[in-house]
């Protein structure tokens, strides 16, 4: 099996909301919507929005929160700078903040949020990685993978 993630997808309560959410917060537009999923163009993949109650139907789950928050999405930025603009524009939009952003042990620069439905977002600055060929060249240090 080829490692290539190609679409996540986010099981979530209200589709319309959350659609909205990501518009004004992160500034994405759909590439396509529909009435039961939204698909929005990533660098590299693809973020699919859909009912949590389908998520889990397609899964065969019927457990309340089984699987969810098990996990973070990371958007990567080109610069300290660059993500620090981005998480003062989304604060002052009322974005809840997890943890500022700040440096790691291992240099990396990052912050964390959360989405209406509870969905973690890190805001990250690799400086080992470049962002703008993540998917040809993945260039993290080994360190990172273990802290």
């Amino acid at each position: 099996m080829e490692n290539r993630i190609i679409i996540i997808t986010l099981g979530v309560d209200d589709l319309d909301y959350m659609t909205n959410w990501y518009k004004e917060m992160f500034g994405w537009t759909p590439i396509r919507k529909g009435s039961s999923s939204v698909f929005y163009k990533l660098h590299g993949l693809m973020l699919a929005l859909i009912p949590e109650n389908q998520l889990s139907r397609d899964f065969c789950l019927w457990e309340e929160d089984r699987g969810s928050r098990k996990f973070a999405l990371t958007i990567g930025f080109s610069s300290e700078k660059d993500l620090d603009k981005k998480f003062h524009e989304i604060r002052n939009k009322g974005v809840e903040v997890i943890r500022e952003p700040g440096k790691s042990f291992d240099g990396i620069y990052k912050g964390s949020i959360c989405d209406p439905e509870g969905n973690f977002w890190e805001l990250a600055f690799y400086p080992l990685l470049d962002i703008d060929n993540a998917t040809e060249r993945f260039s993290i240090s080994e360190r990172v993978y273990h802290s």
